[in-house]
């Protein structure tokens, strides 16, 4: 119960870099720096993520087939990110291609890890409409 909750108070924490840097995607601000700060901060290659396929990366971010909680939701919020930039940038293939990295990451996450982040249901639902259009 200790782990679950560390766990949860620094994805609460890492969510605070996150709404900054999507605030600055928002303005127009460039984030690529921010987003590879963050990922390092986190322990987590974003360079590595972008090349990897959803299901290789998942499976790196689960040693053992037990999924590393944290890791997969900053790795899961840091690809939608990602993919926000490219999609400002006028690259939306590419950023289509994270969204659904970000969205395979959320979805890897347990149910009571969801139900403890409202965000994460948020995301899911966002990021599902943005790749059907809706």
């Amino acid at each position: 119960m200790q782990r679950r909750d560390y766990l949860m108070r620094m994805i609460e924490q890492m969510g605070v870099a996150f709404a900054r840097i999507r605030q600055m995607l928002i303005g127009g601000e460039p984030v690529g720096d921010m987003l590879r700060l963050e990922a390092r901060k986190s322990g987590v290659d974003l360079d590595l993520a972008r090349v990897l396929d959803a299901d290789s990366l998942a499976d790196v971010l689960s040693p053992n087939g037990q999924p590393d909680i944290s890791r997969l939701w900053v790795m899961a919020e840091l690809l939608h990110l990602d993919g926000l930039r490219l999609d400002a940038e006028g690259r939306p293939e590419e950023g289509e291609a994270l969204h659904r990295k970000s969205l395979r990451l959320y979805l890897a996450l347990e149910p009571a890890v969801l139900a403890a982040l409202p965000e994460g249901a948020i995301r899911i639902r966002e990021i599902e409409e943005r790749l059907t259009g809706g």
